[in-house]
């Protein structure tokens, strides 16, 4: 089954983004909820950075050399 891609051309384009970004201004403002991240987003995503890149961090400087260990930081950083 092959679906066909939905475009818009023009001031059909316009149209549509401005119907959208209106929509979801309104749902955000419904269940008053910030655009922009809450305090729980902003730790989650410090979270996730800083689990890929300490790891990454170890593995490129060297100091690790235990197999056992440097795989540990490799599912570190895949789960980062």
């Amino acid at each position: 089954m092959k679906f066909k891609s939905v475009q818009f051309e023009g001031r059909d384009q316009r149209e549509f983004f401005k119907a959208f970004r209106s929509r979801v201004e309104d749902y955000f403002k419904s269940n008053n909820i910030s655009r922009i991240a809450n305090t729980s987003m902003i730790i989650k995503t410090i979270s996730m950075l800083i689990m890929y890149f300490l790891p990454f961090a170890l593995l490129v400087s060297g100091i690790i050399s235990s197999y056992g260990v440097l795989l540990l930081l490799w599912a570190a950083m895949g789960w980062g």
